[in-house]
């Protein structure tokens, strides 16, 4: 039989009882990670409701030329926008600068809904506006690989725990939010528009959840 002495058992005793400043640490980690959750989940359900719904509310040709232009440039952007971007601007202010771009984009569907009979402006406002949603895609998920990432790494440092099992833990915790907020966007889009609430009022009202959104993510 083989007897652990006390000195071998001290690492995962120190793992099991942290300090309170670990503690703390571990805490603060975990709660900001869950606002931020919140606010980039809130933020991206209401904006890709448009997206689903612009080949019904707005017509199928200005829809697929709109969203063409929308993943044209998330391509463009996560190439050569994303990366340098949020290096300057650290993995919170490339959030704040995406959430800030997919609000614009929202701001564009609701201005193409409002001026539906005016053909020109609505291609102009739905056009404009994907470019915009197509840029802010590819910086904030950058963001957010990027604060996800230190995260997971700083909470496994403070905490001793492995790294995997942090950032399984927090990718379920995210996962989880992120689903909830971008189902419960489309069912109140839906339930708007059967109160016969004007499109182009649900889209301002989109816009308006989106900029609290980002308001939150600034609060962490």
């Amino acid at each position: 039989m083989v007897f652990s002495s006390p000195a071998e058992k001290l690492p995962l005793l120190a793992a099991m009882e942290l300090p309170s400043d670990s503690e703390a640490i571990v805490k603060r980690l975990s709660d900001n990670f869950l606002w931020v959750s919140v606010s980039f989940a809130l933020n991206h359900g209401c904006v890709t409701t448009p997206l689903v719904v612009a080949s019904t509310l707005l017509g199928k040709d200005v829809a697929a030329f709109g969203n063409g232009v929308l993943y044209s440039f998330t391509l463009l952007s996560s190439l050569f926008l994303g990366a340098p971007l949020a290096s300057v601007l650290g993995p919170k202010g490339g959030l704040v600068f995406g959430m800030l771009f997919y609000c614009i984009y929202v701001a564009g569907f609701s201005l193409a809904a409002l001026f539906k009979d005016v053909e020109w402006l609505m291609w102009t406002f739905f056009i404009v506006g994907s470019a915009f949603g197509g840029t802010a895609a590819g910086v904030l998920w950058t963001a957010q690989g990027g604060y996800f990432a230190s995260t997971s790494t700083q909470i496994a440092e403070a905490s001793g725990e492995q790294r995997e099992a942090v950032t399984a833990r927090l990718s379920g915790n995210f996962a989880f939010i992120y689903l909830m907020f971008e189902v419960g966007s489309k069912l109140v889009f839906s339930l708007l528009q059967l109160l016969k609430v004007p499109t182009w009022e649900i889209g301002v009202l989109y816009m308006l959840l989106g900029l609290l959104a980002e308001v939150l993510g600034l609060m962490v």
